[in-house]
Order: C-alpha cells, then structure tokens, then sequence
C-alpha cells in the first residue's frame, strides 16, 4: 500500500480514503485508522533481545536486521570495474541519532549513507554513517586517513581487485590512492580539494592557463609515475588526482561560451573525460528514488530510514532488471520504466497476500432514464480492464453471480466468442459464461 501511494502522490494520507478522491487498491484493502496505526508503530526488530552493549555501540540497532538484508542483495549484485563512491542523504528533519547536514545538496539535512555504485546506478554497497566516533573501519593501514578516506577503504573491500574507484574531493588525497593501490590493489580517480595538494606540486597559475585559451591544462607526475595530478581549466580550473591515468588520449567536448552564446570545442584531457562518464553512479540513483520517494510526515527516524530503503531496493531492483533487458536486446517500448515496474510490484504485494475479494474496477455505465416519447439511447460503456493475475488467480475468493438475469454479456474469456454470458464474477466483474461444454468461468481464475 506505501508502495502504491509513492507513485500517486496524493499530497496528504487520508486522501487515499476520502469519497472524493478514494483508492480502491488502497482503502479496500486496510482501514485508515489501521494504516496509520501500523505506521506509527513500524518495527523490524524486537526491541527486548537487544542488549545494551549493542545499543551503544550501534545507533542504527532499531533498523539494522533490514539494513543488513538490503546490503545482502547488493553485495549479491555483478561486480562492475569501474565504481564510484559518494554519500547519499536520508531527508528527514526531526530528531534522530545521528542526523547530518550536508550543505549543497537537494535534501541537505538527515542520515548520511556512503554508497558504492556503477556507472548506471546500481549500488554495490552501503553503510550508514554513525557521526562523531564513527571509526568507519578497523583496519590498521587507515589510521592516519582522514573520514573520507575510511569511507573508501571500507567500501572497497567489497570491490574486486583492480576495480577503478571515481571518488570526488570529500575522499580524494594523494595518501588515499597511494594506500589503495598498495592495500587493495586498486586504482582511483578524483577530483582535489586544493588544501590537500602536496607542497611540491607546482602548477601554471590560473592566469596563465586563462590567457593560453580555454581547454588548456597542466600536469604533474610524481617520480615513480603512480600519480598524475591535471589542473584544467575550463570556465575555472578543476584539479584531478589519479593513478589510473593522465591527460592522453585528451578529446574535445562542447561547452556553452555565456558571452558569444554558442557552443564551442573544448580540449580535455583523458582523466577528466573519464572521470565525468563514471561518477555519476550515485547521483543518477539518487535522482530515481526521488521521482516516487515514499513521502508523508513522520517523526519517527526508524520509519524514514524503513521508508528510504524500500525505495533504495525497489529502484536498485528496476536498474538490475533494465540492466538484463538490454542484454537481451529486449525492444525498448516492451520495457516497464521505473513508473510501471514500481505499479506492478505494489499490485502483487497486495493482491497476493489478500484474504478478501477487492473489486478494483467498477463498470462504468450511464444511468439514462427512457422517456416515453423517445426513443432508448443505448447505454455508453467503457471495457472493463483485466484484473491483475494477482487477484484473478487468488485463492478461493471468486462467487458467480447474475447481475442482471434478462440481460447477455460478451463472455470475457480469451477466445471465447460467446455473446451469452450471464455470470458475473463477484472479485473481478467479469462477465462469464457457464454452458454444458465449456466452462469459461472456471478457466479464466486458472489461467
């Protein structure tokens, strides 16, 4: 049912209820009251057989059994050679444990997730962040890294060996990539605060690279050539760290010129190229959850972060299965996009695991009454769309019945031509017929 109200996005809960605008997926199934009594009290652990030890040392005890459920699934997932790390915000704005702002981002206060991700979103990896005292990782050949560099540390166990990693400048130093190509074999990419360039690096200044035209660039290697660092500069300078690569093979990209207003060509070099193609993992996953984020006010932490790991899942799970249909040159019109693959999960959840006969959809007809000195207009209909396979297809929960014993229907089995039906079945209001040779009835709720 939350699942449902995500993508309707009535802009209050009781709305689903309400005469006016009532949800038959929704309000058939459970009572308002119901709902928000359930919600209020949404658990996934029993709060008595926590200890105390884990209590203060976990402050995500309340939620960690689906926590640990939904990082099972995406250490499940393919292993990608490229990955890119970044953090991701759990909007909420109440009191929680642990609760971050994070300026400059479109939800910039609530619980900070580290995500792992490839380049076209799929998460590999997750932790939530724990705040001050958070050691992040115990692994003694990251005491002296900084928080973002743990974060990376820790994200890449879960990595193959020679996995590239696109980091941004919260995590990216010189020490990080050193440690990463030492302790885990990797190599990484990222973008540089200026704070952390080493002294000895000395690059054009930003004078000179303006005057030598747009596009132009600067790069350092160290000694042992391991590291090159590249300032770039376009409409100001960007300064990329890596172990991976340098400035060559450079391309061109267009970039729009504010004072000539066009477009122009731009050089650039490799590293930048590549860095800009695979960053974008958790971006691109964070834009998806917030096109039909579970939404509705609650002050409760437990509920929000239950809430955004619904949607963390659901869209992962959307991102895997468009991943397998384009392996299988499946015809993009026969996909279901996010919207329609959202939909159909929530219509199984709840006609599946219904004990009762939930009649979504009603036959519209008008109710014209005839005048005695005219003649009968015939009565407009709509077709009565299938009911989900879910309920068709549910238990014991179909009655016949006849609705109207002086009127025929079209039979609405596949196939079937019969223009004589008069059974009607309680759950899916479709008309059915019943003969001595056939019965269409008892087939369409087995099919």
């Amino acid at each position: 049912m939350t699942i449902g109200m995500s993508y309707l996005k009535f802009p209050r809960i009781r709305m689903y209820w309400a005469s006016a605008t009532r949800v038959p997926m929704i309000c058939e199934t459970m009572s308002r009251e119901r709902y928000l009594l359930l919600r209020r009290n949404l658990k996934v652990v029993d709060d008595a057989l926590i200890s105390d030890e884990t209590r203060k040392s976990n402050k995500f005890w309340k939620v960690q059994p689906l926590i640990d459920t939904v990082r099972q699934a995406c250490l499940a997932n393919p292993r990608s050679s490229k990955v890119s790390i970044d953090e991701q915000m759990v909007p909420f704005w109440g009191s929680c444990p642990s609760r971050q702002v994070v300026r400059g981002k479109p939800n910039p206060c609530g619980l900070k997730i580290f995500v792992s991700a490839s380049p076209d979103g799929l998460p590999l990896d997750f932790f939530l962040y724990q705040g001050a005292g958070d050691s992040i990782t115990d692994d003694p050949a990251c005491t002296d890294l900084n928080i973002g560099g743990k974060v990376v540390m820790r994200l890449a166990e879960t990595l193959n060996a020679g996995t590239i990693l696109y980091i941004d400048r919260y995590f990216t130093s010189v020490y990080l990539l050193d440690l990463l190509h030492s302790e885990r074999l990797m190599q990484a990419t990222g973008t540089l605060d200026l704070r952390r360039i080493p002294k000895e690096i000395k690059f054009k200044s930003d004078a000179e690279l303006l005057r030598a035209g747009r596009g132009s660039w600067d790069q350092v290697v160290r000694d042992d050539e391991q590291i090159c660092v590249v300032k770039w500069y376009d409409n100001k300078p960007v300064i990329v760290a890596s172990s991976n690569e340098g400035t060559f093979p450079p391309d061109i990209c267009h970039r729009w010129d504010k004072k000539n207003k066009v477009y122009v060509d731009v050089s650039r070099p490799s590293s930048i190229r590549n860095y800009n193609a695979n960053m974008g993992g958790i971006d691109l996953l964070d834009r998806l959850i917030s096109f039909y984020r579970i939404s509705g006010r609650t002050r409760k932490w437990t509920v929000r972060v239950i809430f955004h790991l619904f949607d963390f899942a659901l869209v992962a799970a959307w991102i895997y299965y468009r991943r397998q249909q384009q392996q299988q040159t499946t015809p993009r019109r026969d996909q279901l996009d996010s919207f329609e693959f959202r939909r159909r999960i929530a219509e199984h959840l709840v006609y599946s695991s219904t004990s009762r006969a939930v009649a979504v959809y009603e036959l519209v007809e008008s109710d014209q009454e005839d005048s005695d000195n005219e003649r009968p207009k015939k009565k407009k209909k709509r077709t009565l769309p299938h009911p989900p396979p879910d309920l068709r297809t549910t238990m014991a929960l179909h009655l016949p019945t006849i609705p109207d014993a002086e009127k025929c229907y079209r039979c609405r089995m596949p196939g079937c031509k019969s223009n004589r039906a008069r059974f009607q079945c309680t759950t899916c209001k479709m008309h059915l017929c019943i003969t001595k040779d056939r019965n269409c009835f008892k087939s369409y709720h087995e099919m």
